[in-house]
């Protein structure tokens, strides 16, 4: 996709109102309070300049303008999104946006959750716009999954390098994830324990377990210390996707609808976020990243265990590397040893020849000049220094 394009396919007004509501304009004529924009082609879209956020997509016609709905409050986080289907007609929807799952929504509803994390600059609506563009001729009210699309734009920034890109998406997501992460647990949304009134305490502590196991996989009740050593041993023994949970805080998060979904933003946050963060990272240097698991501690603290290795080319490339460095060294080390034999050979000549030379010495020191016995030769001559002894016919001379 061309950047560029984007100026052709989208629009966003330029001064959205910070925390502007609705109210009472909601009864008001929806064309009436809004700007029609033209784009060639022959389609007008209407825009909202005072909406929270606003954009449009001139192929398709459709706009949303996204408003706090009444009786908007932190508790109860609910946005209008008014504005025009492709079909070009009007329609209104009413978002609660503490339910948008972003894996699973409709572009209105991405729309309304990424309002409510107050980001409304340039760089945000270019995210948003390129989520859309993605979609392809995807309808703003289709639902699909929004969420493995940025990750995947995250990737694809860090395959490019584009790290502006990268860390955009990244922060994108984070802000998402904090709010959608804060959803009350599904396990208690109509059950008897969002309101309190359970009786069994045992029953409902296997129950809840029962459905942590089913969305997380593995998950085991257990009082671990927070010390290295056992959290080094622990994380040894997991597979990437473990979850354990101090016996204490599993009853707590049984009974207690705000501290499930407490303690289940934190796991989640882990498999949704630091998983694909990290891994995009450590493959950005190199590295492979190695998640284990995800611990929370009788005292409430959660820990995230993971590392990273070298990957498999790397692995290669330094075994490569340390081979040739192991043959250089075998090279270098065959020569002196090629050396040293020359040097004890010479050494031992040297010492051969100057045995012979004593023992030489030696011998002629005991002969007796004097005495000398009778030899069958003409003539015999001996060096002694400077001495020159001559024989002839057994006359000593």
């Amino acid at each position: 996709m061309a950047i560029n394009g984007l100026g052709y396919h989208y629009y966003q007004n330029s001064r959205p109102v910070s925390g502007k509501n609705i109210g009472d304009s909601h009864k008001a004529d929806f064309r009436a309070t809004v700007a029609e924009v033209s784009f060639s082609g022959g389609h007008r879209v209407t825009i909202d300049p005072d909406a929270l956020f606003s954009i449009c997509d001139a192929a398709t016609g459709e706009s949303a303008n996204v408003y706090r709905a009444e009786g908007y409050s932190d508790e109860n986080p609910l946005y209008l999104v008014r504005g025009v289907d492709e079909n070009g007609n009007e329609y209104e929807q009413t978002i609660d946006v503490s339910k948008v799952n972003p894996n699973h929504c409709s572009y209105r509803e991405l729309l309304a959750l990424n309002a409510h994390t107050g980001n409304r600059s340039d760089s945000n609506f270019l995210t948003m716009s390129v989520l859309k563009d993605k979609m392809k001729n995807a309808s703003y009210g289709a639902k699909t999954d929004y969420l493995s699309v940025a990750y995947a734009l995250m990737k694809d920034m860090q395959t490019l390098g584009c790290w502006n890109g990268y860390m955009r998406y990244d922060k994108w997501i984070s802000g998402i994830l904090s709010i959608s992460q804060k959803r009350t647990s599904a396990f208690h949304k109509g059950s008897i324990l969002e309101s309190g009134t359970v009786t069994d305490t045992a029953l409902g502590v296997d129950t809840y377990r029962k459905y942590l196991e089913s969305k997380y996989g593995k998950v085991t009740i257990k009082d671990v210390p927070k010390d290295q050593k056992t959290l080094e041993k622990l994380g040894k023994s997991m597979s990437g996707n473990d979850v354990v949970i101090a016996p204490n805080i599993l009853e707590e998060m049984a009974n207690d609808p705000k501290k499930a979904a407490y303690y289940e933003q934190k796991i989640d946050y882990f498999f949704d976020t630091i998983i694909p963060r990290e891994t995009a990272r450590c493959a950005s240097m190199g590295l492979v990243f190695e998640p284990a698991g995800v611990v929370v501690h009788k005292d409430g603290t959660v820990t995230y265990i993971c590392g990273c290795s070298d990957s498999p080319e790397r692995v290669a490339q330094v075994n490569a590397i340390n081979k040739a460095k192991r043959e250089k060294q075998a090279a270098r080390r065959e020569i002196a040893f090629e050396h040293s034999r020359e040097a004890a050979e010479r050494l031992r000549q040297e010492i051969e020849l100057s045995n012979r030379r004593r023992s030489m010495a030696e011998a002629m020191n005991k002969y007796d000049y004097d005495t000398w016995e009778t030899v069958n030769m003409d003539t015999f001559y001996m060096s002694l220094g400077n001495v020159l002894v001559k024989r002839y016919n057994n006359v000593l001379l």
